[in-house]
């Protein structure tokens, strides 16, 4: 509150301001309350750019880390076909041993923009060359004729299981006794 003293500038402030304050004041008042919601739209549209600056900064980096992902799998996917042919090539090709395979200079094979694989033949070629005992003979009848022979594991023997139904007692006698011996022991 202001206290009026008695000079007369104070009272033609005084009688000026009380005409016109009102009409003034709402007038401020409506000002006022427009220029704080314009402050604070603008601080709200700082804050939104802020926002979706750092929204397409990390767009932009989960994008990057999403292409080099992208490109580490492919190289794997690449490697894993390169790996599967080579294995593929060296057994058509009579290798006796798949432990065999990092003796071959695998340097020179890739895989081109179509997927093909490019550079097996020469390689596995070379290494027939360089080291031949390494390698079956395929004869004209398609058998192996090196020692990958001894290596081939024998047939097993057929299952001549019969149904128990169909057994005469003799026969299922024995065949309990080959199954369970001490089940045909304590019972028999």
């Amino acid at each position: 509150m202001e206290v009026n003293s008695g000079s007369p500038d104070n009272k033609e402030n005084n009688v000026s301001d009380g005409a016109s304050n009102t009409p003034r004041s709402a007038a401020d008042s409506v000002a006022n309350a427009f220029s704080n919601q314009l402050a604070q739209v603008q601080a709200d549209l700082a804050a939104s750019k802020a926002y979706a600056l750092s929204v397409e900064e990390e767009l932009l980096n989960l994008k990057a880390e999403t292409a080099i992902a992208a490109e580490k799998q492919s190289q794997q996917i690449s490697k894993i076909k390169i790996d599967s042919e080579i294995k593929s090539q060296a057994i058509s090709s009579g290798l006796i041993d798949l432990d065999c395979l990092p003796l071959l200079d695998s340097s020179d094979i890739t895989l081109d923009e179509n997927g093909n694989i490019i550079g097996i033949d020469s390689a596995i070629a070379d290494l027939k060359s360089k080291k031949p005992f390494l390698f079956s003979d395929m004869g004209r009848t398609g058998k192996i004729s090196s020692p990958a022979r001894s290596t081939l594991t024998p047939k097993a023997k057929a299952n001549t299981a019969m149904p128990v139904k169909d057994m005469s007692e003799s026969e299922y006698k024995r065949s309990l006794k080959r199954v369970a011996p001490s089940y045909s022991r304590r019972y028999n």
